[in-house]
């Protein structure tokens, strides 16, 4: 039985962490489709009407931010908030606190470690409960 059944989205406008995420996403062996953009706008280039079990998105980044992304994304798929592990170097307790008010509950300080992304990400999926 085939376990890649999820599709993630990851938006970073740094390519080590691109590179980091996609590598341990694709150690667990979970999902069938990753799709990587540096930044909003080319998220929305490339994702056209899919929809995704996951997205790991950062929150400064040029062009399109992650709060903007969000917004615009939500009009597509409202659960979106669900989904996504917000990722930044610049997060203090007032601003997390702002993401959980939005509903976005996932949320991840850059550095971080292979454990803490898993976990998020488990969470999420559990959701769907198509993993053992």
């Amino acid at each position: 039985m085939d376990k890649k059944i999820h599709k993630a989205l990851v938006v970073d406008d740094t390519q080590e962490v691109l590179d980091f995420i996609t590598t341990t996403l694709n150690e667990l062996e979970l999902f069938k489709l990753i799709i990587t953009a540096n930044d909003g706008l080319e998220a929305f280039r490339k994702i056209s009407n899919q929809e995704f079990d996951l997205v790991v998105l950062d929150i400064n980044m040029p062009k399109m931010d992650g709060v903007q992304f969000l917004t615009n994304y939500k009009k597509k798929d409202p659960k979106i908030f669900n989904k996504v592990i917000i990722i930044s170097g610049e997060i203090d307790h007032d601003f997390i606190e702002k993401l959980n008010k939005m509903g976005l509950m996932h949320v991840l300080k850059k550095p971080f470690e292979f454990e803490d992304l898993y976990q998020h990400v488990i969470e999420i999926l559990s959701q769907y409960k198509k993993i053992n």
